[in-house]
């Protein structure tokens, strides 16, 4: 038998990787029964993906990937008979999201405010968030943003509601505003968005321009002013 120091160290060395080895598999084998799987690319197993908690109202704060933007073809299948007035992409619930505004045809400028979103392997997804009735005209939406507006980590939606009101034999020449703003939280047996009254509240409504008793100001009628005293709101 060859007994060389150079032999010697051979078989050394071959017991020694084959520990290492042994070593790295009990590892693997360890990780892989307290995650599910084993992912050597990233440092985050796939067991632990975020998902919506079931409750009464679900607090939407981890949003559930989407497929791909919506098109229209899909908005106008979910909204039958009413016309379909704007859509616009939204960040808000989930990703992708669109928020839907339809008029229905047998109600005369009786608006709807609604978020469509496609998850994956779910399909489209509808979520009621209020009704806008005429006041004298119908109602435009000339801003429509998010923002963080209470304290969880979760951006709310911001939408501005204006009407024009002209009456030139009483003298008046104004618009009407009323901000609503949408909390991220659902109503799982309507789904129902749920109305961040707090603040809407004291954002309040009012007109802007000529009344009768004189020339009248709204302080909350464009994104800046809205942003800044949402953030007063939120200290």
């Amino acid at each position: 038998m060859n007994s060389s120091p150079l032999f010697v160290l051979a078989i050394l060395a071959g017991v020694l990787s084959a520990c290492n080895n042994n070593e790295a598999d009990q590892k693997d084998s360890q990780q892989a029964n307290a995650t599910g799987t084993i992912d050597h690319n990233t440092s985050v197993p796939t067991s632990h993906a975020q998902s919506i908690p079931q409750s009464p109202f679900i607090k939407v704060s981890n949003p559930a990937p989407t497929t791909s933007a919506l098109t229209i073809q899909e908005i106008r299948s979910l909204l039958r008979n009413d016309i379909l007035v704007k859509t616009m992409p939204v960040n808000f619930l989930y990703p992708n999201a669109s928020l839907i505004v339809s008029k229905g045809r047998t109600e005369d400028n009786i608006f709807s405010l609604s978020l469509v979103s496609k998850q994956a392997g779910q399909g489209l997804k509808q979520h009621f968030l209020r009704r806008v009735f005429p006041e004298g005209n119908a109602p435009d939406f000339p801003v429509i943003f998010t923002m963080n507006a209470d304290q969880d980590s979760a951006d709310e939606l911001v939408v501005l509601c204006r009407w024009r009101i002209l009456h030139r034999g009483l003298g008046i020449d104004a618009n009407l505003y009323q901000p609503i703003v949408f909390d991220n939280v659902v109503d799982p047996a309507t789904q129902q968005v749920r109305v961040l009254k707090n603040i809407t509240n004291v954002l309040g409504e009012g007109y802007d321009g000529r009344m009768e008793q004189g020339r009248e100001f709204y302080a909350y009628k464009d994104q800046a002013s809205l942003q800044r005293k949402i953030v007063e709101l939120r200290q």
